[in-house]
């Protein structure tokens, strides 16, 4: 038996303005994944870093398998 196997978009926001435009954008992106079997993982996080520095926000959206991301993409 073969596991399922996920594949993963992933996304840093180093600079963002959040005027109305960012903040429609999650909900249009939606959308476009539900075709794909796409999901956010994590959407804006800013990690608890431990080690070195970050100053970004982090995006990852979960696909069911590797051709619904890169169709997702394209």
């Amino acid at each position: 038996m073969t596991a399922p196997t996920h594949s993963y978009a992933v996304g840093v926001l180093s600079e963002m303005d959040p005027g109305p435009e960012i903040t429609a954008y999650p909900d249009a992106i939606d959308d476009t994944l539900a075709p794909f079997g796409g999901r956010f993982l994590i959407h804006g996080a800013r990690p608890d870093v431990r080690e070195g520095s970050w100053s970004s926000d982090l995006v990852v959206i979960s696909f069911p398998d590797p051709d619904g991301a890169r169709l997702w993409y394209e």
